[in-house]
C-alpha cells in the first residue's frame, strides 16, 4: 500500500460521494457514506480522519483503511482510488 495523506482521502471520500458533516476543533474532518454503501460497525456510520497530515504514519493509515471497509467499500476499491 502506497503512502497517503489528508488532501488524498479528502479526494477519495469526494470521489465516492461522501458527504461532507464537519471540523471538529481538533482538525479531525467528518464524512458520511453515500446511503448506498451498507455500513458493518453501525456504531460508526462515518468515516473521520485528521486533516493537515502530508502523509499519514504506517498504523494510522492502516486504521483509515479499517474503517473504509467498514463503511461499504472493498480493498481493491481503496487501493486503486487512494
Amino acid at each position: 500500500m502506497k503512502s497517503f495523506g489528508s488532501r488524498d482521502l479528502e479526494n477519495f471520500v469526494k470521489k465516492f460521494n461522501f458527504t461532507f458533516h464537519s471540523i471538529s476543533s481538533s482538525h479531525h474532518a467528518k464524512y458520511y457514506p453515500p446511503k448506498s454503501r451498507i455500513s458493518t460497525d453501525p456504531s460508526r456510520p462515518f468515516f473521520q480522519f485528521q486533516l493537515g497530515r502530508k502523509t499519514y504514519d504506517p498504523h494510522s493509515a492502516s486504521r483509515y483503511i479499517s474503517q473504509l471497509k467498514k463503511l461499504g467499500l472493498t480493498k481493491e476499491e481503496i487501493e486503486k482510488n487512494i
